[in-house]
């Protein structure tokens, strides 16, 4: 083991090459290694002590249940359950405050591959209403169990009534809606073990809609997981639903307008934000969007009638100032572009660095080079946009 010392400066440099050189040594003795787990992982900690000396403790937790989780991957033993609580033994030893951490995450996922998801159920117990994909997948464990146990009631006769596994599945799903944890990816989950994650989701998501077909959380977190995917397909059908069952929820709102702007669809986008104002009369949030959408037609008229607006909403200054510089770039206004960029300094030195990655941008939009001037416009409505939906505080309701 003395061979993967890396430094004794640490770097996380430094620990990405012992990772790496760990791994390495794990496939090529893995036998060994499960003939002594705890005198390996005795080596791991003291090399990890001289490589890494000033690492924090979530960091050196994290990093020792990776080595784990690449053993048992590794392990011809893995399907062994008694060798599993072993690995899990002499992590726990090793580990700052104990525990078996992302072993019970990466084992119980290969338990459900197996097929055996009773086990997969105790290993991913306690990550069951923190985290909507492995909780998901408990919720398949119990569809999956009831699958594989007999639903008659007496013989030639289907009992109608929804089995206990059943039951288990729906209220897993229903405690994961009360509490709507936010979509997090594991950082020591390997490709296959993600996708399995997303797959299983996908699956879970339609019983979900079939259960609680009012319930927007799983919608939500279906688009999110699309768009963990760069699943633009699996997207848009799901915004679709979303805007067919929940047709004045500002969060589908929100994404449905960015996706007609996004596809140029300004049809689309106007008739979206009718429904904005509508279902949020007193409030900045859809004039904004009208302003945005102006960037995008260059119409003035219909800027500046969202501009009246946005004063009578309380729209901040500094932000229609940005906005008035933008709209004056867009329109290749170059004279009162110079004349809107000097007001901006003047009256708002704090955000001179906005306005300097602006200026970048103008070299691009008066190119009179079409493909720059088209890079640049999207450019400069994407900074602006972003700033808008900071200052405005526009996210997730």
């Amino acid at each position: 083991m003395e061979d993967v010392i890396v430094s004794d400066t640490y770097t996380q440099d430094h620990l990405k090459q012992l990772g790496d050189r760990l791994s390495e040594y794990i496939e090529k003795n893995i036998n060994s290694i499960d003939r002594s787990l705890p005198a390996f992982f005795a080596h791991v900690q003291s090399t990890v002590n001289q490589t890494a000396p000033r690492l924090s403790e979530p960091e050196y937790n994290l990093f020792m249940d990776g080595v784990a989780c690449h053993i048992f991957r590794r392990s011809p033993l893995k399907n062994d359950a008694s060798y599993n609580e072993e690995l899990g033994t002499a992590l726990a030893q090793i580990k700052k405050g104990g525990g078996r951490g992302a072993l019970d995450l990466v084992s119980g996922l290969y338990r459900i591959l197996q097929g055996n998801y009773e086990r997969g159920l105790v290993l991913l117990k306690k990550y069951q209403a923190q985290d909507p994909l492995i909780g998901s997948a408990r919720a398949y464990c119990y569809i999956r169990i009831d699958l594989k146990s007999s639903k008659i009631q007496s013989p030639g006769e289907p009992d109608p009534r929804p089995s206990d596994m059943i039951l288990n599945a729906r209220e897993q799903l229903m405690e994961m809606a009360h509490r709507r944890p936010p979509l997090t990816m594991h950082p020591l989950l390997n490709e296959a073990e993600r996708d399995l994650l997303f797959r299983i989701f996908h699956e879970v998501y339609e019983e979900a809609r079939r259960w609680f077909p009012h319930e927007s959380w799983f919608v939500w977190i279906a688009l999110a997981v699309a768009d963990r995917e760069g699943d633009q397909r699996r997207h848009d059908e799901i915004i679709r639903d979303a805007m067919r069952d929940f047709p004045e929820d500002i969060r589908f709102l929100r994404v449905a307008l960015y996706d007609a702007l996004r596809n140029e669809s300004i049809e689309t986008a106007a008739l979206i934000l009718r429904t904005m104002i509508r279902v949020m009369p007193d409030n900045a949030e859809p004039i904004y969007y009208g302003l945005r959408i102006s960037l995008a037609t260059k119409k003035i008229q219909m800027y500046y009638r969202f501009r009246k607006l946005a004063i009578i909403r309380g729209l901040p200054p500094h932000l229609l100032h940005l906005l008035d510089y933008a709209f004056e770039v867009i329109l290749g206004n170059e004279r009162d572009v110079i004349a809107k960029r000097k007001l901006f300094y003047e009256y708002y030195p704090k955000l001179d660095y906005l306005m300097e990655s602006l200026t970048y941008l103008e070299a691009d939009i008066f190119s009179h080079d079409p493909i720059r001037e088209r890079r640049g416009s999207q450019a400069l409505i994407s900074v602006v946009d972003r700033f808008a939906m900071t200052v405005l505080q526009i996210g997730e309701t």
